[in-house]
């Protein structure tokens, strides 16, 4: 009898009905059967109060009740014994199905192997990779997760894939000047340099720095240069750049260790000689306690280095040749002397004003329209070569477009918010007016403001 009250007291203390029967029921193989267990009983039969029911003040009617619900659940978990292929009636119920993981294990161990003897690496490094197959299979936890992220990676990347190297010069001009206005000098340094690439079928000698002022052009030419070369680009900004780390990746010993964004990004491209941009190359960190990421630049862009180049993570080799590294920057003098002579520097002139006007009228303000949603409905934007000439003198002062694209988009807000305000927003209404606001020089300053530079400022920089 005092078993007994001792017995009833434990379990008037617990919080839930759920919590006591998970620790009276013998119902180790299928636990969590057991919340819908209760549910389902309590949908076929009246609802069995719980036994915390504040109402219920009496501790016997408690213990009766809870010893009603005990023994209802019990003859459930009887009767669905004897039909165990039978699915539970209500919906939402899904049966454990306990997961066999040692053919999981031996199927992924073989097929990790198989593509390690594929790949075109050292025997000693093979047997490195297939010694960690080996430990895969007995490895648990945060050390069975390492290794196999290492043999993903290593795995997925572009040993074999490529771009055709079928490149036409015509094809590769014709894209260049479809793209950019003007720098005929540094076209045709582009062109020799896609030809002694054809010739040599790996990289050239060294690799190309574009130099120039900030708007100039040097990121999109050098996306222009893989459209004109037909292969897919990969950018990634090295401003700010203070560790090594970040180019060469971590040593797999640390908690957390990533590849460097080199491998990485051929990673996620794909293919092998893809065509690299460096951009803002002049805004690495010279020195750091990290190590030096100039330094490490030395190993990607060196040709006598670069076909065996060793990610620190990666630990094996990868071939960088085929990759065609085209680096940006404003000032060459900010880059390292070493990464310097690696580089041949190609300098983009700033525009004449006549360039500026003739990007504008053929490039900017198509890209403004489009940016702001007007394209969409066919508005347009009428600015004669006299108004950008006064905006180009008076708003701007650069050798690139950027202020002046700036300047461009500014006067596509207004139309956009004089389309919202007069609900003008559908393509009837633009092919009755596609030009509802008419720019002049003589109303420009109500939407630009008042003028920001002299005529003496802009032949400074840019005549």
């Amino acid at each position: 009898m005092l078993l007994h009250i001792i017995f009833c007291i434990t379990l008037l203390l617990l919080p839930t009905t759920q919590q006591a029967m998970r620790r009276i029921l013998p119902f180790k193989q299928h636990p969590h059967r057991l919340i819908h267990t209760s549910t389902a009983v309590q949908r076929k039969n009246k609802p069995i109060p719980y036994y915390t029911n504040p109402n219920i003040r009496d501790m016997d009617t408690r213990v009766d009740l809870l010893e009603q619900k005990i023994n209802t659940l019990q003859q459930w978990i009887l009767k669905k014994n004897q039909e165990p292929t039978r699915a539970l009636s209500y919906p939402g119920y899904r049966p454990f199905q306990p997961v066999n993981t040692s053919f999981n294990k031996q199927s992924r161990a073989e097929e990790f192997a198989t593509q390690i003897t594929r790949l075109p690496i050292s025997e000693a490094h093979k047997e490195e990779l297939l010694d960690e197959v080996e430990l895969l299979q007995t490895a648990h936890g945060r050390d069975k997760s390492d290794i196999e992220k290492h043999l993903k990676l290593v795995l997925s990347l572009p040993w074999h894939t490529a771009h055709s190297n079928d490149v036409d010069t015509n094809y590769a001009q014709k894209i260049l000047d479809q793209d950019h206005f003007g720098l005929d000098q540094v076209k045709q340094r582009i062109i020799e340099f896609i030809a002694i690439k054809k010739l040599k079928g790996d990289a050239p000698y060294k690799t190309l720095c574009l130099v120039g002022a900030p708007g100039i052009g040097k990121t999109s030419l050098a996306r222009s240069i893989a459209r004109a070369t037909k292969r897919s680009s990969i950018q990634i900004s090295l401003a700010g750049t203070d560790s090594a780390m970040s180019i060469k990746g971590n040593e797999r010993g640390y908690s957390g260790s990533i590849p460097g964004r080199i491998i990485y990004n051929l990673k996620l491209n794909g293919h092998n000689n893809s065509v690299f941009i460096l951009d803002e190359i002049d805004k690495v960190s010279q020195t750091s306690n990290n190590g030096n990421p100039a330094a490490a630049l030395l190993e990607v862009l060196d040709p006598d280095h670069n076909h065996s180049f060793t990610d620190d993570y990666l630990e094996i080799p990868f071939d960088l040749s085929q990759v065609m590294f085209i680096a940006t920057a404003n000032y060459k003098d900010r880059i390292s002397p070493e990464l310097r002579s690696r580089m041949e520097m190609v300098e983009l002139p700033p525009y004449t004003l006549e360039e500026k006007i003739h990007i504008a009228q053929n490039h900017l303000i198509a890209k403004v329209l489009q940016r702001n949603g007007l394209a969409q409905y066919k508005y347009t934007m009428q600015l004669s070569d006299h108004l950008l000439k006064y905006i180009i003198v008076n708003y701007t002062n650069e050798g690139g477009v950027r202020e002046l694209e700036q300047a461009i988009a500014r006067l596509a807000c207004h139309i956009a918010l004089y389309v919202v305000n007069n609900k003008l927003g559908t393509k009837e209404a633009a092919q009755k007016n596609p030009n509802p606001i008419t720019f002049t020089t003589t109303n420009i300053e109500k939407y630009l403001g008042t003028k920001l530079y002299h005529a003496a400022d802009m032949h400074k920089n840019i005549l």
